[in-house]
């Protein structure tokens, strides 16, 4: 990521305008506060913009340009998502507003790409008190994982020669559910789309991973045909 660009008023205005309309029942003093506290930031045509399994650095607001959203495989390779071209689109928002410590996608500029940086705690401050903006990015969310899901359905199609991979079940698991045990079959992957899986190791109570939206777990089991 370039370095922070100095803004006019010009540039607060656009930023306010930004914010209000991603939080449009937040106060205008909050907004003025939050604008305030937002970066301009520039990214060269093929630069990385967001690394998958970074720490994240904040949420951006797409100003200018064209990013290209990619997951990447088991092998490192890099398999396009979507296209994001639309003025005022977040990137980077559900790692932040999931407190993941990691980022689960790579995000490539595609063309000069110029956008607004939020810190991560200003963004979950401002998402806590306006319900519409997280109802709006709770969808958004959504519909997401589920791009990342049928990408990652290819993926394991190829790895385990499986031509149906893309029959996908959807489960739903009540708070503290068992959803397979260590040394069971591994026939199975998962593909969470809301809430979040504590993942703990043979009689440990202590997780040592927690998997959330948008996130799949099982599926190395599953590629090398092994038990959980």
């Amino acid at each position: 990521m370039t370095g922070s660009i100095p803004h006019d008023a010009s540039v607060s205005d656009l930023f306010k305008g930004q914010l209000t309309r991603i939080f449009p029942e937040t106060a205008p003093d909050t907004i003025q506060k939050a604008a305030g506290a937002l970066s301009t930031v520039e990214f060269v045509e093929g630069q990385i913009v967001i690394q998958e399994g970074a720490r994240s650095q904040g949420v951006l607001i797409l100003l200018a340009g064209r990013l290209g959203i990619f997951t990447r495989d088991s092998n490192g390779h890099t398999t396009l998502i979507r296209v994001v071209a639309d003025t005022g689109a977040l990137i980077g928002e559900q790692s932040a507003r999931q407190e993941r410590h990691f980022t689960n996608a790579t995000v490539i500029a595609l063309t000069p790409v110029r956008a607004a940086l939020i810190s991560p705690d200003l963004f979950r401050d401002l998402l806590a008190s306006d319900r519409k903006a997280a109802e709006r990015l709770n969808e958004a969310g959504k519909t997401q994982a589920l791009e990342k899901l049928h990408a990652l359905s290819a993926e394991l199609s190829d790895a385990t020669r499986v031509t149906d991979a893309g029959s996908m079940t959807p489960r739903q698991f009540p708070a503290g559910a068992t959803i397979y045990q260590a040394g069971e079959p591994s026939n199975v992957a998962f593909f969470v789309l809301s809430g979040s899986v504590n993942l703990h190791p043979p009689g440990c109570p202590v997780p040592h991973e927690t998997i959330g939206t948008g996130l799949i777990f099982g599926e190395r089991e599953v590629t090398m045909e092994s038990p959980r």
